[in-house]
């Protein structure tokens, strides 16, 4: 929605609740909304039916998921980060792509590994599950061997492997180096409610988690209701040098000047290590009566609980879905959970 004022154009984007289930990591993420519902589906047993006389018949998958970082701790939120998995026996190894973003702060990477049970379609686009095969697990980071002895705490990179539906690994650490100039951003910024003509301020972090030292700046792609702050002023950037391993951090003002449920930014980092967009949001009103029905399909189901149960999770220091604080208090906790199992109970 765009909303006309004295002071030029506002731009207040309203987007379906199904849309933003997951929340945004890096700018453009809708597609991680999508990843994760047909998860669900397939989770709460929904995926089509196969008739057991076909090769390849579906189980739920396996979910990996953890933290990507440097040997020094800092997030890494770009990159090619792949798992093999090679059968002990020997066979087709299965290759999974994970993705890689600034999702939350404790998690930055995470993997789907497609299962099904024998005979396999293609032994080499899912792992055979009841067949007691174990496998080995390798990971590569921007195609370079993850070194299993430098992290020993991830078990499925030092023991052996067999495979159980639906089943979640992690959240792990996987410590990496990358080298030469790389940026790293932290995730994004959700303000939740800001009353009208008040402010609030919160913090991205930039981290050089490569090699080699790099420069650049940092700006609002708008600059209207957000603000980049230096010394306590307004500012339209923030520049940048970072040398290896070191972190800047840039605060964002946000100073919401109409009242309406949703205004956005992009937060924009350019630099000779890479760039990063991440979105800033934030709300001067909050929307009704609270809706317990957070996927939007008219009923109260299984689906809502897993989105309440994930800004519970995601839900400091930030709320990447408002709807789910059902009761108002700024954070998606315990006592929206007793609310939103009452609402299941008088469906």
């Amino acid at each position: 929605m765009t909303v006309e004022t004295s002071t030029g154009t506002q731009r207040h984007k309203e987007q379906p609740i199904h849309e933003k289930c997951i929340g945004n990591a890096n700018q453009g993420s809708s597609n991680m909304g999508k990843i994760m519902t047909r998860f669900l589906l397939i989770v709460w047993g929904l995926a089509t039916v196969v008739s057991p006389t076909q090769a390849g018949i579906p189980e739920p998958p396996i979910f990996i998921l953890g933290s990507l970082q440097t040997p020094g701790g800092l997030p890494i939120s770009r990159g090619e980060l792949r798992f093999d998995f090679t059968p002990a026996g020997g066979g087709a190894t299965v290759s999974v792509d994970a993705f890689v973003g600034a999702f939350t702060r404790s998690v930055n990477f995470f993997a789907f590994v497609p299962l099904e049970r024998p005979p396999l379609d293609d032994p080499s686009e899912a792992l055979a599950f009841g067949t007691q095969e174990n496998y080995t697990v390798t990971a590569y980071f921007n195609g370079e061997l993850v070194n299993a002895s430098a992290n020993k705490d991830v078990k499925l990179l030092s023991q052996p492997f067999s495979p159980s539906r639906a089943e979640l690994l992690g959240p792990f650490t996987i410590m990496v180096q990358p080298t030469g100039q790389q940026v790293s951003v932290s995730p994004a910024i959700s303000f939740a409610y800001v009353p009208n003509g008040s402010q609030a301020e919160q913090l991205f972090e930039v981290y050089n988690v490569g090699t080699e030292s790099f420069s650049g700046a940092a700006r609002l792609a708008e600059s209207m209701d957000f603000s980049l702050v230096s010394g306590g002023v307004p500012v339209d950037e923030v520049a940048i040098g970072l040398g290896p391993g070191e972190t800047l951090q840039v605060a964002v003002r946000f100073t919401p000047s109409i009242r309406t449920a949703l205004i956005e930014d992009t937060f924009e980092v350019r630099t000779q290590g890479g760039d990063e967009d991440r979105n800033v949001s934030g709300a001067s009103i909050l929307t009704g009566p609270s809706d317990p029905d957070l996927d939007g399909n008219g009923v109260i189901d299984e689906f809502d609980f897993y989105i309440m149960v994930l800004n519970w999770y995601r839900s400091t220091p930030n709320i990447p879905k408002p709807e789910a604080d059902l009761n108002r208090d700024d954070i998606a906790n315990h006592p929206d959970l007793v609310r939103m199992i009452r609402a299941y109970g008088q469906r």
